[in-house]
């Protein structure tokens, strides 16, 4: 490249002349025949590094976004090859290895996906659908809905295939089938139907599965009981019967006593569990496409700061006084029971609908801030135009569940008064506003199929030794939720 532009940088640098800058190095790499499109790209992040820390591009509020960013990029690197291998498109990438999204097939679970799960023929595979303590933020769904367990094919028969909405599947319809895997209900579930409905409505991969409900005789043959709600060891677990804790309300609201190692298999909202069933899902449909500019203005004709809707005012980690306390500093409009503002539940649209035209930001704030607790309180926020504001799990978790980019953690400033600030600098600068949507486009919000996924394991060969957690209920409660940070 010469000595010119390496002159020329350092100089400028110097003097934050970045206007000559480029102008200094456009000529000189032209005069010595260097390629001016890598250059522009170092440029234009040396450029960016010229501005304060907390308002350069994509860089987010102030406060850790590098190293949160850092201890997710594996996870992220392990995800994204698992995609690549899952979709079969390892063997057919281009232009330096990766395949260009327009060629790339998505997968089944993708609104009008093709790409449907192969037999697997190695246990690599099954170890990958387990937790892996060397990536806790990989929640391996994409690996679980991708598997398909070895010989599968030939060990369940005579199954029916179909499914017909105008009737009510009934399970005795496969009396003749073999290779069923059981799986008997405990808990609350209503509005359920007994049978294999569930896995042929979800056009399931692996759909040889059979649903029990209620309380019926502790000697029946099943292959698995799932515990819901709650966890109590009342009567002996029978042998090779697998038994399955299915929470999706966070510790404080659960109750599980001393398993004494009889529970196998975790269903829970957090990656550490065996099936991970969050409450929503966003997979990208390029694992290397992470933003998409798009020239839309989403603050335009917004003419008020921050909203929230809210019922519950006596939450454990204390939310409402950070709410008000915030206020203080910005506008938040509180509408519910905890505010003076009213937006009725049976009018959801109609409230929805004034946040995408008046508001710019929400207050995304979960009743309790526990390890992976992400409810549709948020990911209802994101599929409006407002930035969500929130407090909940811990920043690694949001890092790991949200399109990037994409909301403001109350963690990432020192009070309210300083997220205030940072709010009301977003709402003066469109440029980096508008920031904050650019995830839009570059996936979906899909269904995780827990019942897909359930029936799959259950055909898998054993978990590895070792994977199980003796104490459930040490593991669910014991430091999973923090106590609530009084306001500054």
């Amino acid at each position: 490249m010469g000595l010119a532009p390496l002159f020329c940088l350092r100089w400028c640098s110097a003097h934050r002349r970045t206007v000559f800058l480029r102008r200094c190095i456009a000529a000189a790499l032209v005069a010595s025949g260097a390629t001016l499109l890598l250059f522009q790209t170092k440029l234009a992040a040396h450029e960016s590094m010229l501005l304060p820390p907390w308002i350069r591009p994509s860089a987010g509020p102030p406060g850790r976004q590098e190293e949160r960013e850092g201890r997710t990029e594996r996870d992220r690197r392990i995800m994204e090859r698992q995609i690549f291998r899952d979709s079969g498109d390892a063997d057919h990438r281009h232009d330096g290895g990766v395949q260009s999204s327009a060629s790339r097939k998505r997968l089944w679970f993708f609104t009008n996906g093709t790409e449907w799960p192969r037999p697997s023929s190695r246990l690599s595979r099954l170890a990958r659908v387990w937790p892996d303590p060397k990536a806790p933020h990989d929640d391996r769904i994409v690996a679980q809905l991708m598997y398909l367990p070895p010989r599968y094919k030939g060990q369940a028969t005579n199954l029916s295939t179909t499914y017909n909405k105008s009737s009510n599947f009934d399970w005795r319809n496969d009396s003749n089938a073999t290779g069923l895997k059981t799986i008997l209900l405990r808990g609350s579930w209503y509005n359920f139907h007994e049978g294999r409905m569930l896995f042929l409505r979800d056009r399931c991969p692996v759909d040889a599965c059979r649903v029990y409900k209620g309380w019926r005789n502790e000697n029946i043959t099943v292959d698995a009981v799932i515990h819901k709600d709650s966890f109590y060891n009342f009567y002996p677990k029978p042998r090779r019967q697998l038994w399955i804790l299915y929470l999706l309300e966070n510790p404080l609201h659960t109750s599980v006593g001393n398993d004494s190692g009889s529970i196998d298999i975790t269903a829970t909202y957090r990656k550490d569990s065996d099936i991970v069933t969050p409450y929503e899902k966003f997979v990208l449909f390029d694992p290397l496409v992470k933003t998409i500019k798009r020239d839309i203005d989403y603050a335009q004709n917004k003419t008020k700061m921050v909203a929230w809707f809210v019922s519950n005012c006596h939450a454990a980690n204390r939310r409402l006084d950070y709410a008000k306390n915030l206020g203080k500093h910005i506008q938040v409009d509180i509408y519910g029971t905890c505010g003076p503002l009213s937006c009725p539940r049976h009018k959801s649209e109609q409230c929805y609908r004034m946040l995408d035209n008046d508001y710019r930001f929400y207050l995304a704030f979960e009743n309790a801030n526990c390890k992976d607790y992400i409810t549709e309180k948020f990911f209802n926020a994101l599929r409006h135009n407002v930035i969500p504001v929130v407090m909940g799990a811990r920043r690694e978790d949001y890092l790991a569940a949200a399109p990037y980019h994409s909301y403001i953690h109350v963690e990432d400033f020192a009070s309210p008064k300083e997220l205030a600030e940072y709010l009301l600098l977003l709402s003066r600068n469109r440029t980096l506003y508008n920031e904050y949507f650019h995830w839009r486009g570059t996936g979906e919000f899909v269904n995780t199929y827990f019942w897909c996924r359930l029936c799959a394991m259950l055909h898998a060969p054993p978990p590895p030794r070792g994977r199980r957690t003796r104490n459930v209920s040490q593991w669910w409660k014991d430091g999973a939720c923090a106590a609530p940070k009084k306001p500054a």
